[in-house]
């Protein structure tokens, strides 16, 4: 039995024939890899579609989700549900 401070002990990491991840988490981390891939390519996708408007003169923010129009010249009052 040898004992050394652990101050004075190093370690150093060679490659091996070994893996040392689990294949489980292997496999997992090229899931995330897939699933970042495909995030990518549909942010990718939606900039071509905001393109598109943009190009056919569209400026309209296409995350609304409702668009209230009030024609006619009557004054319009909006209660902001404070007194």
């Amino acid at each position: 039995m040898v004992i050394v401070p652990s101050d004075s002990l190093y370690i150093e990491a060679l490659p091996g024939t070994h893996p040392l991840l689990e294949d489980f988490k292997l496999i997992h981390r090229a899931i995330d890899v897939k699933r970042a891939q495909a995030e990518a390519r549909k942010a990718e996708l939606e900039n071509l579609r905001l393109a598109a408007r943009l190009s056919r003169g569209d400026l309209r923010d296409p995350d609304v989700d409702k668009v209230v129009v009030i024609e006619g010249d009557r004054p319009v009052t909006v209660a902001t549900g404070t007194p």
